[in-house]
C-alpha cells in the first residue's frame, strides 16, 4: 500500500518525505481495529515531528498525527464500532497511509457530517478549548485576543467561544480574511496593524481582555502585549499575567522565534 514516509529525519520535509509502497498492515488482533484512512490532515506537529523535535521511530518511518478513515475490519472481542462506522484515528496514529491497525480502545462511531472538520477534530477543537478553559476563568461577556485567527486552532477558538458566550478579537495579515472570520462568528476580526489596538479599545470599551492567545510570536506578539485594556509590561514566560488598568490578563504563546523569546524575557 501507499504512504507517506520520511527517509531520515530533518530540518526541510521536502527533502526527506517520500512517496513508498510499504507492506500492508495484516488483520487486526484481538482488541484492535484496521482502519482505511480517507484524510489524513497536516499540521505544525506533523511539521515538528518530520524534524525529529518528538524523537519518534527510527526512520524511515510514516508520518501522520490525525486521521480519518472506516473500519474496515475488527478484531475478537470489538465491541464499541464496526465494519462500516467512520472513526477518528488515534492521536500519533502514524496516519499518512492507505490503511493501519490501530487499538479500539477510545474509538467512537462518527455521526454524519463534514469529512474535512472531522478528520482535524483530534487536535484543534481540544486545543482551542482548553485554551479557553485552563489559562483564565473566563465569563461570559468576557474578551479573548487571538493572532492567528484564521488558523485551526484560532477557527476552532471563534467557535467555541462563541457558545460559551465569550467575546473574541481575532488578528490577521491579510484584509480579505476579515469576512471569512465574521462569518465564521468573530466578533471583532482586525488585521494587525498599528490602529488595532486602538479600534479594539474602543469596541471593548468597559469590558475586560482576559486572556491572549499568540500563535504568531515577534512584533505580532507585541500587539497582544499592548492589548486593548492598556499597556502593560512583557511577560516574563508564555503564561505570565500582565497588568492591565482594567484588571490582569494571561497571555499563552506557542510561537518559538528569536524577537519573542527575547521579549518573554526581558
Amino acid at each position: 500500500m501507499r504512504a507517506l514516509q520520511i527517509s531520515a529525519y530533518g530540518d526541510d520535509p521536502l527533502k526527506v518525505l517520500e512517496l513508498a509502497d510499504i507492506p500492508e498492515p495484516g488483520e487486526p488482533g484481538a482488541g484492535e481495529v484496521l482502519i482505511d484512512v480517507e484524510l489524513a490532515p497536516l499540521n505544525k506537529h506533523d511539521l515538528l515531528f518530520i524534524r525529529g523535535a518528538f524523537g519518534g521511530p527510527p526512520a524511515p518511518t510514516v508520518v501522520g498525527n490525525e486521521g480519518f478513515g472506516q473500519v474496515a475490519a475488527v478484531g475478537p472481542g470489538v465491541a464499541n464500532v464496526k465494519v462500516g462506522d467512520h472513526v477518528l484515528a488515534p492521536n500519533f496514529g502514524l496516519t499518512w497511509r492507505e490503511r493501519l491497525i490501530a487499538a479500539a480502545q477510545g474509538l467512537f462511531p462518527l455521526p454524519d457530517g463534514d469529512r474535512l472538520q472531522f478528520a482535524q477534530l483530534g487536535s484543534n477543537p481540544p486545543t482551542a478549548a482548553l485554551i479557553l478553559s485552563e489559562y483564565a476563568d473566563l465569563k461570559p461577556g468576557d474578551w479573548v485576543v487571538q493572532n492567528g485567527g484564521n488558523s485551526g486552532v484560532g477557527r476552532s477558538l471563534i467557535a467555541i467561544a462563541k457558545q460559551r458566550g465569550i467575546r473574541t478579537i481575532s488578528l490577521v495579515r491579510r484584509p480579505e480574511l476579515i469576512g471569512e472570520l465574521e462569518a465564521a462568528g468573530a466578533d471583532l476580526p482586525l488585521v494587525d496593524e498599528p490602529v488595532a489596538v486602538e479600534k479594539a479599545a474602543r469596541e471593548v470599551g468597559e469590558g475586560s481582555v482576559r486572556l491572549a492567545v499568540d500563535s504568531v510570536g515577534g512584533d505580532a506578539t507585541a500587539t497582544l502585549i499592548q492589548g486593548p485594556s492598556g499597556s502593560g509590561p512583557p511577560p516574563t514566560s508564555s503564561t505570565a499575567p500582565i497588568s492591565r488598568p482594567g484588571g490582569r490578563a494571561c497571555l499563552i504563546s506557542s510561537a518559538r522565534c528569536p524577537k519573542c523569546c527575547a521579549m518573554r524575557t526581558s
